[in-house]
């Protein structure tokens, strides 16, 4: 088990970067939320494979509510966006690729990043299956520079979810299923503290 969250962005219409459609938001619109907040301008001090790299497995993530306050409660979490670990020089990857499979589900939970189970559906609850079916990732997508390593990379290409998921509060859970891609240097940006939020990861490959 290893207790690290994965920055990224979310768009609500949930760095994650996430796409946020609030409520109170013009019929149309939307606003992005970097989680976790503190990570918006400084890059991750750990990395995943599993989001999008040659590795297959299931990678779940638990954002407190600590995590969580600039989102509304009834925004609907309609896509989201990762950033590369900034190892990179040279944008990534080299070509398309397609990831067979990749499946994310959305959810609230009763547990904090501390007590995380290893059973996933212990952590989650009444999730839903926010997307599924094959990612296909353009070549370049994923912007890469020669930062020092407190500069994070920009965001990567939206990943849009066909099912948006309605926050009600508390804490979120994110759990990714991927068949992995061929491309090893596809590293997401991550955060290895707890108080940040935690993750369980399996690598079948």
């Amino acid at each position: 088990m290893s207790l690290r969250q994965m920055a990224c962005r979310f768009g609500t219409s949930l760095a994650l970067v996430l796409g946020l459609a609030s409520v109170p938001l013009p019929a149309g619109a939307q606003t992005f939320v970097v989680v976790p907040p503190s990570r918006e301008f400084s890059a991750g001090d750990s990395n995943n494979s599993i989001p999008t790299g040659a590795n297959d497995g299931t990678f779940q993530v638990l954002y407190p509510a600590t995590q969580l306050g600039s989102i509304p409660i009834g925004s609907r979490i309609t896509s989201m966006q990762m950033r590369m670990r900034n190892v990179n020089s040279t944008p990534s990857p080299a070509t398309t690729q397609q990831i067979a499979s990749y499946e994310v589900k959305i959810g609230s939970s009763t547990r904090t990043p501390t007590t995380m189970s290893t059973v996933f559906a212990d952590n989650i609850v009444n999730p839903i299956v926010a997307r599924s079916g094959p990612l296909f990732i353009p070549a370049n997508s994923y912007p890469a520079e020669p930062n020092p390593f407190s500069t994070p990379e920009d965001w990567g290409p939206t990943i849009r979810f066909s099912m948006p998921y309605v926050y009600i509060g508390g804490p979120l859970v994110l759990e990714l299923r991927s068949t992995g891609s061929n491309d090893h240097s596809l590293i997401a940006d991550a955060s290895a503290s707890t108080d940040l939020g935690g993750c369980v990861a399996i690598t079948t490959s």
